[in-house]
């Protein structure tokens, strides 16, 4: 199921439309999602007994045919670092965000499946929700289900999740810019109905009102004991598919499976998550973790572009997957609308873009030459300020249609200087090129490199590389810092976000970007339920961005990456976004049978 079903039209009504483009996006087996009544014909509810058939008739990951799956054991991963909070409303960044996944439940969450089912396909579910309705994409009946339990932690003590507790979480949600309120204002607000149905009515008609509800970033349900009752930056209470069982700052995170989550297999009918356990020790360092994933101390690994193929030949007993992930990475200036500065003047901004080389950074993030060669099949398609693994409303940069701001993104040194000595820069200049050195030693490559391709057009950037909690994500990432920075954006489940962090007034405007163009196509893209007329709007930002390259869209983050798996890892899936893992942890499971002795 693609994205593009979330925006399916009839022609027969507007009423239609909005009722199909809800039922689309779901596809909750054993649900009629969206019931909006009246004389339209009703969309019939998928067949649980159907899916739960396909589910044990699916293929497991490695290869092998199992209708069963075996339960128990401990999965060994690793985190790379800290979470920056232990607040789901701590912060909008991934360590704070995809943190809380994994412990929080949302109202809707991404539907995926078995690989090679593909994390970017994947449709939504309902999470903590049972149904939603609506008649005119104003007015959105949501209904909870029955029996979803909390950890049982004092003081909540495994209580069922009650209406209060959503309408306390919108609330938090909504009081604060920093915990990610901006993504809702569309919403004008939520009121409880009943003991298990809630009534959101959003400003005007919102095509993107589920997709935003199932976003990792946005909205996670946290008890109303939350406010008094117990500190939240201490202590992790939810009702998500994992309980924080040990926490020991820069050394581990630690997960117990909660027995009473409210998702069931459908293979055995019992309470997901699979496993017992899911261990986290923490491990910054990349050789350390290649050397223990070596060594089957730990179970899957992404390992380096440079590094997979080697690893493939001295391990052949791993399976390995693929993704092309949905992130985008930029180079962006402090306030480049308004600020005096060199890269107040676009041209200066084209000029950033034409020193980069962006093919020859992409095969060094993504080894693809070395990886082709090895008969790999690797994407090589560039990001835009939409990652390009969003194919729905990605705009190839080096189209047609992308129209004459196409060529900024040729790697032209010579049109480069010509554009920084008509601005009045042909000496170049000295300024700070700031990024953090979290995501990776792939990406810290790729920043390297970029550094001195700005030199070759005579420019004169000093590196600040950033520590990721204290400084990048909580100031440079927010807009607060000078000079230049180089970084990734969330990667949004809903496509309208990213340009409501782009361009609108919001807390984290990375380069303090309030083009009246850009604002004006912003709002009408999320209004608009027809999937073509909205595509054409989000081309349209695409295109106008370039011109100006407010944000210059960088290559990283755009290539395929491999991931190996210790023959014994089954069930392994694929999502998108800061909650994969509640959309995907708990469905792995262990093989011991084929564990190493």
């Amino acid at each position: 199921m693609t994205e593009q079903t979330y925006w399916t039209r009839s022609r027969v009504s507007r009423r239609a439309a909005l009722r199909g483009a809800a039922l689309g996006s779901i596809g909750l087996a054993g649900a009629a999602l969206v019931g909006c009544g009246g004389s339209d014909e009703e969309a019939a509810p998928a067949s649980a007994t159907a899916a739960a058939t396909q589910a044990a008739a699916a293929t497991a990951a490695g290869g092998a045919s199992e209708p069963m799956v075996k339960r128990g054991g401990t999965f060994k991963s690793f985190e790379t670092g800290d979470p920056t909070s232990l607040d789901p409303y701590g912060g909008l960044d991934h360590a704070t965000k995809g943190f809380a996944s994994s412990f929080y439940s949302r109202l809707y969450m991404r539907d995926t499946k078995e690989y090679p089912f593909s994390g970017l396909e994947t449709g939504l579910k309902g999470d903590l929700a049972e149904s939603a309705e609506t008649d005119d994409g104003i007015t959105w009946v949501v209904k909870l289900k029955s029996g979803a339990m909390f950890h049982n932690i004092a003081p909540v003590n495994g209580r069922e999740v009650t209406v209060e507790d959503v309408k306390f979480s919108w609330d938090r949600l909504k009081s604060d810019p920093a915990a990610g309120s901006e993504f809702v204002d569309f919403i004008e607000k939520m009121e409880v109905v009943d003991d298990h149905t809630l009534k959101f009515t959003t400003k005007e008609p919102a095509p993107q009102f589920l997709e935003t509800l199932a976003d990792g970033a946005v909205l996670y349900i946290v008890p109303t004991e939350y406010e008094g009752g117990y500190d939240p930056k201490t202590t992790v209470i939810g009702s998500g598919p994992w309980i924080l069982d040990d926490y020991r700052p820069s050394e581990a995170v630690m997960r117990a499976a909660h027995t009473k989550w409210h998702h069931v297999s459908e293979i055995d009918g019992k309470p997901l998550p699979y496993v017992d356990r899911w261990e986290g020790p923490i491990i910054p360092e990349y050789q350390s973790r290649l050397a223990q994933f070596e060594t089957g101390q730990l179970y899957s690994l992404a390992p380096s572009a440079e590094d997979t193929i080697s690893i493939k030949e001295r391990h052949r007993d791993l399976w390995w997957s693929s993704t092309k992930a949905t992130i985008t990475s930029f180079m962006y200036f402090d306030h480049a609308m308004t600020t005096d500065k060199p890269w107040g003047d676009e041209r200066v901004r084209q000029a950033f873009s034409h020193a980069m080389d962006r093919p020859a950074l992409l095969d060094l993030g993504y080894n693809i030459t070395a990886l082709k060669a090895a008969g790999l099949e690797v994407g090589e398609d560039q990001n835009n300020i939409v990652p390009a693994g969003e194919v729905l409303w990605w705009l190839n940069p080096l189209s047609e249609a992308q129209g004459p701001s196409r060529v900024f993104f040729n790697y032209d040194p010579q049109a480069a200087k010509q554009l920084l000595d008509a601005a009045g820069h042909g000496d170049g200049f000295s300024f700070d090129y700031h990024y953090t050195p979290r995501y990776g030693t792939g990406f810290t490559s790729v920043a390297e490199a970029q550094h001195a391709m700005m030199q070759g057009i005579g420019l004169k950037p000093n590196t600040v590389t950033e520590d990721y909690n204290a400084v990048y994500i909580t100031h440079t990432f927010r807009g607060e810092f000078e000079g230049v920075a180089f970084g990734y954006e969330t990667p949004f489940s809903e496509i309208g976000s990213y340009f409501q962090r782009y361009f609108t007034k919001n807390a984290v405007n990375h380069g303090q970007i309030l083009d009246p163009v850009l604002i004006d196509l912003t709002n009408k893209q999320a209004l608009e339920f027809d999937p073509n007329a909205r595509r054409e709007l989000i081309y349209e930002i695409q295109r106008v961005n370039a011109t100006h390259m407010y944000y210059v869209p960088m290559s990283h983050g755009g290539g395929t990456t491999f991931t190996g798996h210790q023959p014994w890892v089954m069930g392994y899936r694929q999502s998108k976004g800061y909650g994969a893992q509640a959309d995907t942890q708990p469905f792995h499971w262990i093989d011991p049978d084929k564990m190493k002795t």
